[in-house]
């Protein structure tokens, strides 16, 4: 049982880094990582981890997904603990999907060798000189794939025995995996960029809102929201969907960079699962391309949290005041420039908090 917890969304500019620090039992500490920034996030990361975290190991380190804005400070983590600095923050064991196990040579479109190939699945991981897959081996740290799984049960009720399916929660306390499926995640991954590339920011229009007389309707939020095209990355679409469940029916979903594709490709089951949210991250930096009406309606978030640099940058005022006519309390790093983190702590009772940097 979770007794205690509080989530800091750390200030990367417009990357992601996010530590969940929960207490079980009232004395056991655990302390997870999703997403690191960039690489040159890593000290930030490392930092702040040494500045109120020290002694306590990263149980779990998560990597929604194979863009550098995400799994860059994981890079540099690992080279401290590679290089025994003393200063290194330990990590027991990482969640990171790796697309060298799920597509062979047969599958790609061009005449390739599978040396070749596998040495092109590593490198989308790459950054500095290394890549995240060579250091988790070389730092003999376990890593284990995440995807989303459904079991049965067997339920006795008036009617008769039943089968009843369920969602798996995961080998984390109060983690659960939404998304991707391991079919869906395959699907992606055979159009991975199999050279490294690293994301460059996006520019969508910033003064792209709907018109002035446009009234929202039960189904419409914005229109200009609406009427945009789904992110079409692949990378993006294969992203980890992770919800924090500490209390019952208090939800925290991360959503790496998923797509209103990823959202619909949920099972049933998982789709309920992040109903009525008290937190949601926005996926992607705030960008039109990965949200719609329908979804921010269906997670219908107390909070949303946008890690971006500016408007224009991937965030997109339409997202933003589509979030607010749905009645959610909207955050972004971009309006907080001299706060390092925000912090959600039961403990205190009471909402988000913005934290000035220590």
């Amino acid at each position: 049982m979770i007794t205690d917890y509080q989530i800091e969304m750390l200030n990367v500019g417009d990357a992601d880094a996010f530590v969940v620090y929960y207490i079980t039992d009232r004395t056991r500490k655990h302390l997870v990582l999703i997403d690191a920034g960039r690489y040159e996030d890593g000290s930030r990361v490392l930092e702040h981890l040494n500045a109120h975290y020290r002694g306590i190991p990263v149980e779990l380190a998560i990597v929604t997904h194979p863009d550098d804005d995400h799994y860059g400070g994981f890079v540099y983590l690992l080279e401290q603990i590679k290089s025994k600095n003393k200063d290194a923050a330990a990590i027991q064991r990482f969640w990171v999907n790796d697309p060298r196990k799920h597509i062979n040579v047969d599958d790609v479109n061009e005449d390739i060798q599978k040396k070749t190939l596998e040495s092109r699945l590593k490198d989308i991981y790459a950054a500095h000189d290394t890549d995240l897959m060579t250091l988790l081996d070389e730092c003999k740290i376990p890593y284990r794939e995440a995807f989303a799984k459904t079991y049965s049960r067997i339920s006795n009720s008036p009617l008769g025995t039943m089968v009843v399916p369920e969602c798996c929660s995961s080998d984390q306390i109060g983690f659960t995996i939404l998304g991707p499926t391991k079919n869906y995640y395959e699907a992606q991954c055979q159009n991975f960029r199999y050279e490294h590339l690293h994301v460059e920011v996006g520019t969508e229009a910033a003064d792209v809102v709907d018109n002035a007389d446009f009234v929202k309707t039960d189904r419409c939020l914005s229109k200009v929201l609406d009427d945009a095209p789904d992110d079409n990355s692949d990378h993006n679409r294969s992203s980890l969907i992770v919800l924090f469940e500490p209390e019952y029916k208090v939800r925290f979903l991360f959503t790496g960079d998923a797509s209103v594709d990823s959202f619909e490709h949920m099972t049933t089951m998982h789709q309920l699962k992040c109903k009525d949210l008290r937190w949601l991250k926005v996926p992607h930096h705030g960008s039109k391309r990965n949200l719609n009406s329908k979804w921010i309606k269906y997670f219908n978030p107390s909070f949303a949290y946008i890690s971006t640099l500016k408007r224009g940058q991937y965030l997109n005022q339409c997202v933003v005041n589509a979030l607010k006519k749905n009645g959610s309390d909207v955050i972004s790093t971009h309006n907080n420039p001299t706060f390092s983190y925000i912090v959600y702590n039961n403990c205190l009772e009471r909402p988000l908090k913005a934290v000035a940097h220590c």
